[in-house]
């Protein structure tokens, strides 16, 4: 609670924080249960950087993202992404 508080009583934040049912773990116990453990590859590409030019677009306020769910341990993140959770 008393992390909470002080990211919600941070100003500079752009989320509020909350309890949820992750919130009775630790950081290293959330990341032992529940992140992968894939190593990591390191790439010798650069980079690359796009630049977009024109009105920019906030899909929340349009309407085109959904809520953030929970998906959970079923590794398959980018069908999940996809489908929007159905």
């Amino acid at each position: 609670m008393r992390e909470i508080n002080r990211h919600n009583g941070d100003a500079s934040k752009t989320y509020e924080a909350g309890i949820n049912q992750f919130t009775i773990y630790t950081q290293e116990e959330f990341v032992q249960r529940f992140l992968n453990t894939y190593a990591q590859v390191s790439s010798t590409q650069e980079d690359t950087k796009i630049e977009l030019n024109g009105p920019t677009v906030d899909w929340t306020q349009a309407g085109a993202v959904g809520p953030v769910e929970n998906q959970g341990s079923s590794g398959a993140a980018g069908l999940y992404a996809t489908i929007g959770g159905v």
